[in-house]
């Protein structure tokens, strides 16, 4: 999940009982910390929301800024499953989420992505290869988590899905951001051309960020269903955060799917 990079820890050989003591006791530290972290990163995003629709540019850019620090970034870059959520994600699917497979499935693909993050676009071929062989028998949610203070075009990325949504062409312009991963104004309005979209309606839409109330509402769940980063995908009930292998998408599914 969106980070930054940290070097993994030396080997070493021959630990003892107290090695394995001292393990524990960071591991706890650790775990505290993060917790913490968790904390301070909910109250932070929340509020961040309340200035991005109520705040004075002045108090918002100083929030921004605070938000890039790297104590706010909180989750790595690996894969992990996590507990269950304690909450029904499939009762956070609003009508303006784009969705795709099977409506009547019991299965339910949620995910929160920000075009602009590295490991959303890393965990774009997986995802894609679940969409295409679970489709027919989960139905998967896109949700939008633009975490614009530390990136920036994620909104305008966004709002422009959306735009190509209106026009029926969401997860056509999805995967054209994916695949060529430039996200300036040009661009944006290059992959609306390439599918034909109507042009005039789709840049009026994009100007008068039409949907920013919607995206918004994306972020609002995302902080209720305690997401910590980009990507998070719920799988019913189970969540898998960061870039997740194939294997670990199939054992999830394939578990639900036996209940």
């Amino acid at each position: 999940m969106d980070s930054p990079a940290i070097d993994p820890p030396k080997k070493k050989h021959g630990f003892g009982p107290s090695t394995a003591r001292a393990g524990k006791i960071c591991l706890t530290i650790l775990a505290s910390l993060f917790g913490l972290a968790a904390l301070i990163f909910t109250a932070l995003f929340v509020y961040y929301l309340w200035q991005f629709r109520f705040g004075d540019a002045g108090r918002l850019k100083n929030f921004s800024q605070e938000f890039e620090k790297p104590r706010f970034t909180l989750a790595d870059a690996n894969a992990q499953k996590r507990e269950k959520s304690e909450q029904n994600p499939a009762s956070f699917i609003r009508p303006h989420n784009p969705k795709i497979g099977n409506p009547e499935a019991e299965i339910n693909i949620i995910a929160f992505i920000d075009f602009q993050c590295p490991f959303s676009q890393e965990s774009y071929r997986v995802f894609n290869q679940v969409i295409d062989t679970y489709g027919s028998a989960a139905q998967i949610t896109f949700k939008h988590l633009p975490l614009t203070a530390i990136h920036p075009q994620a909104m305008d990325a966004a709002l422009a899905s959306s735009c190509a949504g209106e026009q029926k062409a969401f997860w056509e312009y999805y995967r054209l951001v994916f695949e060529n991963k430039n996200l300036d104004e040009t661009a944006l309005l290059a992959y609306a051309e390439t599918l034909r979209l109507d042009m005039a309606r789709f840049k009026q839409c994009l100007q008068t960020k039409r949907y920013q109330s919607n995206i918004e509402q994306d972020m609002l769940d995302a902080v209720e269903l305690g997401v910590r980063g980009t990507p998070t995908y719920f799988v019913n009930q189970d969540i898998i955060e960061g870039v997740a292998p194939a294997s670990v998408w199939a054992e999830t599914i394939l578990k639900n799917l036996k209940r």
